[in-house]
Protein backbone atom coordinates (compact mmCIF):
# COMPACT_ATOMS: atom_id res chain seq x y z
CA UNK A 1 0.00 0.00 0.00
CA UNK A 2 3.03 2.20 0.27
CA UNK A 3 3.57 1.83 -3.28
CA UNK A 4 0.58 2.49 -4.52
CA UNK A 5 0.33 5.83 -2.18
CA UNK A 6 3.76 6.87 -3.24
CA UNK A 7 2.29 6.02 -7.18
CA UNK A 8 -0.81 7.64 -6.78
CA UNK A 9 0.07 10.93 -4.93
CA UNK A 10 3.19 11.44 -7.84
CA UNK A 11 0.40 11.15 -10.03
CA UNK A 12 -2.20 13.08 -8.49
CA UNK A 13 0.38 16.35 -8.09
CA UNK A 14 1.57 15.83 -12.18
CA UNK A 15 -1.28 15.80 -12.90
CA UNK A 16 -3.09 18.28 -11.09
CA UNK A 17 -5.40 15.54 -9.96
CA UNK A 18 -7.28 16.17 -6.44
CA UNK A 19 -9.43 12.88 -6.54
CA UNK A 20 -6.23 11.08 -7.05
CA UNK A 21 -4.34 13.18 -4.46
CA UNK A 22 -7.37 12.13 -2.10
CA UNK A 23 -7.24 8.56 -3.19
CA UNK A 24 -3.45 8.38 -2.37
CA UNK A 25 -4.23 9.55 1.44
CA UNK A 26 -6.61 6.90 1.69
CA UNK A 27 -3.90 4.47 0.76
CA UNK A 28 -1.55 5.91 3.19
CA UNK A 29 -4.04 5.15 5.87
CA UNK A 30 -4.31 1.78 4.49
CA UNK A 31 -0.59 1.36 5.24
CA UNK A 32 -0.53 2.94 8.65
CA UNK A 33 -3.12 0.79 9.77
CA UNK A 34 -1.91 -2.14 8.09
CA UNK A 35 1.37 -1.53 9.57
CA UNK A 36 -0.22 -0.89 13.06
CA UNK A 37 -2.37 -3.69 12.88
CA UNK A 38 0.94 -6.15 11.83
CA UNK A 39 2.83 -4.60 14.76
CA UNK A 40 -0.14 -5.31 17.05
CA UNK A 41 -0.32 -8.71 16.24
CA UNK A 42 3.51 -9.36 16.72
CA UNK A 43 3.14 -7.67 20.01
CA UNK A 44 0.25 -9.43 21.22
CA UNK A 45 2.71 -12.12 21.89
CA UNK A 46 4.50 -10.10 24.65
CA UNK A 47 1.19 -10.59 27.20
CA UNK A 48 1.02 -7.05 27.76
CA UNK A 49 -3.05 -7.00 28.26
CA UNK A 50 -3.51 -2.94 27.33
CA UNK A 51 -0.98 -3.20 23.85
CA UNK A 52 -4.06 -4.17 21.89
CA UNK A 53 -6.22 -1.75 23.20
CA UNK A 54 -3.85 1.04 22.39
CA UNK A 55 -3.08 -0.33 18.90
CA UNK A 56 -6.53 -0.35 18.13
CA UNK A 57 -6.96 3.83 19.62
CA UNK A 58 -4.07 4.80 17.14
CA UNK A 59 -5.65 2.82 13.87
CA UNK A 60 -8.88 4.91 15.09
CA UNK A 61 -6.94 8.61 15.05
CA UNK A 62 -5.34 7.17 11.63
CA UNK A 63 -8.14 7.07 10.06
CA UNK A 64 -10.05 9.89 11.54
CA UNK A 65 -7.05 12.12 10.50
CA UNK A 66 -6.90 10.70 7.01
CA UNK A 67 -11.06 10.86 6.56
CA UNK A 68 -10.39 14.84 8.05
CA UNK A 69 -7.68 15.84 5.85
CA UNK A 70 -9.66 14.53 2.47
CA UNK A 71 -12.75 16.28 3.75
CA UNK A 72 -10.64 19.24 4.79
CA UNK A 73 -8.98 19.54 0.64
CA UNK A 74 -12.67 18.34 -0.82
CA UNK A 75 -14.52 20.72 1.17
CA UNK A 76 -12.22 23.67 -0.05
CA UNK A 77 -12.31 22.53 -3.81
CA UNK A 78 -15.99 22.06 -3.92
CA UNK A 79 -16.55 25.29 -2.70
CA UNK A 80 -14.49 26.71 -5.35
CA UNK A 81 -11.56 27.13 -3.16
CA UNK A 82 -8.26 28.19 -4.65
CA UNK A 83 -4.96 28.93 -3.91
CA UNK A 84 -4.25 32.54 -2.91
CA UNK A 85 -0.60 31.99 -3.75
CA UNK A 86 -1.08 30.96 -7.03
CA UNK A 87 -3.90 33.70 -8.09
CA UNK A 88 -0.60 35.67 -6.62
CA UNK A 89 1.63 34.49 -9.06
CA UNK A 90 -0.55 34.45 -11.61
CA UNK A 91 -1.55 38.27 -11.37
CA UNK A 92 2.15 39.17 -10.58
CA UNK A 93 2.82 37.31 -14.52
CA UNK A 94 0.03 39.18 -16.06
CA UNK A 95 1.08 42.70 -14.67
CA UNK A 96 4.21 42.42 -16.07
CA UNK A 97 2.38 42.10 -19.87
CA UNK A 98 2.69 45.20 -21.80
CA UNK A 99 -0.15 47.48 -21.85
CA UNK A 100 -1.76 45.90 -18.64
CA UNK A 101 -1.63 48.76 -16.35
CA UNK A 102 -2.57 46.56 -13.34
CA UNK A 103 -5.05 43.74 -12.19
CA UNK A 104 -8.30 44.65 -10.97
CA UNK A 105 -9.64 41.11 -9.81
CA UNK A 106 -8.61 37.86 -10.09
CA UNK A 107 -10.42 34.84 -9.05
CA UNK A 108 -9.55 30.68 -9.81
CA UNK A 109 -11.94 27.34 -9.71
CA UNK A 110 -10.83 23.83 -10.15
CA UNK A 111 -13.01 21.60 -12.40
CA UNK A 112 -11.19 18.05 -11.84
CA UNK A 113 -7.28 18.61 -13.02
CA UNK A 114 -8.58 21.85 -14.97
CA UNK A 115 -8.22 25.26 -13.60
CA UNK A 116 -10.21 28.08 -14.32
CA UNK A 117 -9.07 31.50 -13.94
CA UNK A 118 -11.34 34.77 -14.29
CA UNK A 119 -9.28 38.25 -14.63
CA UNK A 120 -10.28 41.62 -14.92
CA UNK A 121 -7.36 43.85 -16.27
CA UNK A 122 -7.46 47.59 -16.59
CA UNK A 123 -5.37 49.35 -19.66
CA UNK A 124 -4.79 52.68 -21.14
CA UNK A 125 -8.35 54.45 -21.48
CA UNK A 126 -7.24 55.68 -24.85
CA UNK A 127 -6.24 52.63 -26.64
CA UNK A 128 -8.57 51.13 -29.30
CA UNK A 129 -10.74 48.78 -29.00
CA UNK A 130 -8.21 46.22 -31.09
CA UNK A 131 -5.47 47.13 -28.78
CA UNK A 132 -7.51 46.27 -25.73
CA UNK A 133 -8.19 42.87 -27.60
CA UNK A 134 -4.81 42.06 -28.72
CA UNK A 135 -3.62 42.00 -24.59
CA UNK A 136 -6.02 40.09 -23.59
CA UNK A 137 -4.55 37.38 -26.06
CA UNK A 138 -1.35 37.60 -24.93
CA UNK A 139 -2.94 37.79 -21.49
CA UNK A 140 -4.20 34.10 -22.34
CA UNK A 141 -1.48 32.99 -24.23
CA UNK A 142 0.73 33.72 -21.12
CA UNK A 143 -1.15 31.99 -18.23
CA UNK A 144 -1.98 29.16 -20.67
CA UNK A 145 1.62 28.93 -20.76
CA UNK A 146 2.10 28.82 -17.28
CA UNK A 147 0.71 25.86 -15.74
CA UNK A 148 -2.56 23.70 -16.55
CA UNK A 149 -4.94 26.44 -17.27
CA UNK A 150 -7.59 25.23 -18.96
CA UNK A 151 -10.02 28.40 -19.64
CA UNK A 152 -9.59 32.14 -19.24
CA UNK A 153 -11.90 34.93 -19.57
CA UNK A 154 -10.46 38.17 -19.39
CA UNK A 155 -12.63 41.54 -19.03
CA UNK A 156 -10.87 44.95 -19.61
CA UNK A 157 -11.67 48.03 -18.00
CA UNK A 158 -10.35 51.31 -18.94
CA UNK A 159 -7.71 53.00 -16.03
CA UNK A 160 -9.03 55.92 -14.53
Amino acid sequence: MSGVYWYNNTLGQKLYSPSLKASAKDNLADALTSFATALSVILSRTGIAWLDGAMAVIVGLIIVKSGLDIFRDSAFALSDGFPQTELDDYKHIVEDIPGVVSVADIRGRNYGANIYIDITIYVDPHISVQAGHDITEVVETTLQNTGNITAIDVHVEPFR
